[in-house]
């Protein structure tokens, strides 16, 4: 019985034991585990901790950056106005000569244009990513156009003084030349509808057809400013045709040598000479060529009366216009300066100005004099300039090439140098 009882206190005495390692065991497996988590807590902290000291160094080198690239702006700010304080400074020598001022002026309108372009490239320096090799294509462009900024602006400065010193200048640079595509030679038999018409819609279509398209076609085209002012030549002299008078197409005709008439309409013993301008509407008529149109209609007027006759009343210019029955008129689509305006006035010159071109009918249906045959000319036929409408003789204008077809009309022959050829 006693040995029983050693037995089972032996016996309980090792399952205690082994329990006791068992929780021994757990507690010394979940320390481990907790170490494990607290190195790698450490480790993430200290990953972090980089990343920061590293973020922290990018923002300082980025503050540095900046501050240098202030300093450097700050710096060019204050030579700029250091330079616009010189070159006020020298705008008040009376000694101070054209030249000299537009070469300082120019020069401080290119740096600064220099200036604004190295604002870029020193961004572009000193980003968050750097592009320095693109900075540096900046800086040399500035360069650049730093020097070509300063040569235009002497040269904007030059013509501005020469314009105002000479202002007779100007006209050279309004100065109406012929279209080249105007002057394309063609062939004696040729057309010169061919130019707005394909080979195939030449041979396809009918006359009436391929003369209404080409027509369509010339007026949507784009022109040059000499073709543009010649329509409104064209159309200018329409109206004053339906006003009665017989108009005469000088400027076209004549070209560089009109001495400033584009149009002579003529009504019994009247004729006004007209001056037509056709502007944007943004531009303004100056007095001068108020002066130069009187002047031309002056000369006018005394090769009309003889030039013995007329010496004795050049002192009575606008008088003399007026017995000569002589009238200028300008006729713009611009308007006039407040001083043109009076010196119309004073001179007698007759003004219509905001007279925009519009939509009008363009073909002109001419009654030949000797054959009375009735042939239509479209506005790039060769006599359509020459070709003067007089209603009382059963001529008009009208805007299609079926209705002058249908009016018993035909399509004016083609013409080169002096000679007719059948269309």
């Amino acid at each position: 019985m006693e040995i029983l009882l050693v037995i089972a206190l032996v016996w309980g005495g090792v399952l205690g034991l082994q329990g006791a390692a068992t929780a021994l065991k757990k507690g010394i497996s979940d320390r481990r585990r907790a170490v494990g988590e607290l190195k790698t807590e450490r480790s993430l902290l200290e990953a972090r901790s980089s990343e920061l000291h590293i973020e922290v160094q990018r923002q300082q080198t980025l503050l540095e950056a900046q501050s240098s690239e202030l300093q450097l702006k700050q710096a060019a700010t204050q030579e700029a106005e250091q330079r616009l304080v010189e070159l006020g400074e020298r705008l008040k020598d009376p000694a101070l000569t054209p030249q000299t001022l537009f070469s300082d002026v120019a020069a401080a309108v290119s740096d600064y244009v220099q200036l604004q372009t190295n604002a870029l490239a020193d961004h572009l320096a000193t980003k968050d990513r750097p592009a320095r090799r693109a900075a540096e294509d900046v800086r040399d462009q500035a360069r650049r156009l730093r020097a070509a900024t300063l040569e235009s602006r002497f040269a904007r400065y030059q013509i501005a003084l020469y314009e105002r010193e000479a202002p007779w200048l100007v006209d050279f640079l309004e100065a109406e030349y012929p279209a080249p595509d105007d002057a394309l030679a063609l062939s004696a038999d040729d057309d010169p509808s061919r130019r707005y018409l394909s080979a195939a819609e030449y041979a396809q279509l009918s006359s009436v057809e391929r003369n209404q398209l080409a027509l369509d076609r010339y007026w949507r085209a784009a022109k040059s400013s000499w073709q543009v002012g010649r329509d409104y030549e064209r159309y200018v002299g329409y109206l004053w045709e339906a006003r009665g008078y017989a108009v005469e197409y000088h400027g076209i005709q004549e070209g560089l040598h009109d001495l400033g008439r584009d149009l002579l309409a003529r009504r019994g013993n009247d004729v006004s000479v007209i001056q037509c301008k056709h502007w944007a509407t943004f531009r303004t008529v100056r007095e001068r060529h108020v002066y130069q149109l009187f002047g031309t209609a002056l000369e006018l007027a005394l090769s009309l009366r003889g030039e013995e006759a007329a010496r004795p009343e050049l002192t009575l210019f606008p008088d003399l216009l007026a017995a000569s029955r002589v009238q200028p008129v300008l006729v713009t689509s611009a308007c006039l300066s407040t001083k043109a305006r009076a010196v119309a006035a004073a001179l007698g010159v007759g003004v219509e100005e905001g007279a925009p071109m519009r939509p009008y009918p363009s073909i002109k249906c001419n009654v030949a004099r000797g054959t009375d045959e009735r042939i239509y000319h479209l506005p790039f036929d060769q006599q359509y300039d020459n070709t003067c409408i007089e209603p009382q003789r059963g001529e008009r204008y009208v805007s299609t090439a079926a209705e002058a077809e249908t009016l018993g009309f035909r399509r004016a022959f083609r013409w080169r140098g002096d000679r007719d050829s059948a269309a």
